[in-house]
């Protein structure tokens, strides 16, 4: 099956979701929603579960159904980090925010549990340890005043519940637990490079709230006009070395068949940094 055939399934069932909403919550609601259905225009929120799905050797144990319950459910947890990101970031952000926020995150339970009803042996410790590292990393970024992190990975925390989908997958597909950290390792560099590339977009921004992240990692100041092109050239040798990173991880995982799962998500990072290094490059 296409990226476009299960992408265009996992958008109709997440667009019934909105059955489940309290009429009280669907005028503030779906604005926050339809944004990250639109951000999931080629699936890159959504499609790492099915992507993995289909790469397993042995997916029998779970349907393609299942799998895209648990895509809807990362859609809501993705809405929930976009409001609190606005709540964190903006002090004028509507308190009104706050139930959205949690009516999203009860959402995307909805939806894993839609599929765990169906399946005996999940790891859900493992599951809420993921949650709560993405808290404690939104926590950090917070109340750490000017600290910038010291490793590119850490990073990862931010967007972590993107990894509970395939993680519960690896559980029903009965991946032995050595197999489950190689995909959690190398899902952590995927997501450690995402969110430096989104990190650098807004670096000048953030420092200027005094918001610090690993873009600014060995900064005292911004970079000055002549020294912007040696940032963005680290920058996109920092991006490329944690997508090469993952991929070198992937490789070792042998619940996989062609271990290229992540490759859809990857490549577009790659390209944009080595675009950026050809357009510094030739410039005098």
């Amino acid at each position: 099956m296409s990226i476009e055939r299960d992408l265009k399934n996992i958008h109709a069932l997440a667009k019934e979701s909105e059955l489940l909403w309290p009429n009280s919550l669907k005028e503030g609601l779906q604005i926050h929603w339809h944004k990250t259905i639109d951000d999931d225009k080629n699936g890159l929120i959504s499609m790492l579960g099915v992507l993995l799905w289909q790469d397993s050797i042995n997916n029998k144990n779970i349907t393609l159904d299942n799998v895209y319950y648990l895509s809807v459910a990362e859609l809501y947890f993705w809405t929930a980090a976009n409001l609190e990101d606005d709540l964190s970031d903006n002090p004028n952000a509507p308190r009104n925010y706050l139930p959205l926020l949690s009516a999203c995150r009860d959402l995307a339970w909805h939806y894993i549990n839609k599929t765990l009803l169906n399946y005996n042996n999940i790891n859900l410790p493992l599951i809420t340890s993921l949650l709560l590292n993405n808290h404690a990393g939104n926590f950090q970024e917070l109340s750490a005043d000017k600290h910038i992190p010291n490793e590119a990975v850490a990073a990862a925390s931010k967007s972590i519940f993107l990894l509970i989908g395939p993680i519960l997958l690896t559980n029903i597909c009965q991946w032995t637990k050595a197999e489950q950290i190689k995909l959690f390792i190398a899902g952590k560099y995927f997501l450690a490079a995402k969110q430096l590339a989104d990190d650098v977009y807004d670096y000048k921004e953030d420092w200027n709230a005094n918001k610090r992240t690993f873009a600014h990692y060995g900064l005292n100041k911004l970079p000055n006009k002549q020294e912007l092109p040696a940032y963005y050239r680290k920058q996109a040798e920092n991006i490329l070395s944690l997508c090469q990173k993952s991929k070198q991880e992937l490789k070792k995982i042998t619940a996989l068949k062609k271990r290229d799962c992540f490759t859809y998500f990857l490549k577009p990072l790659e390209l944009s940094c080595l675009k950026a290094l050809t357009k510094i490059s030739v410039k005098p």
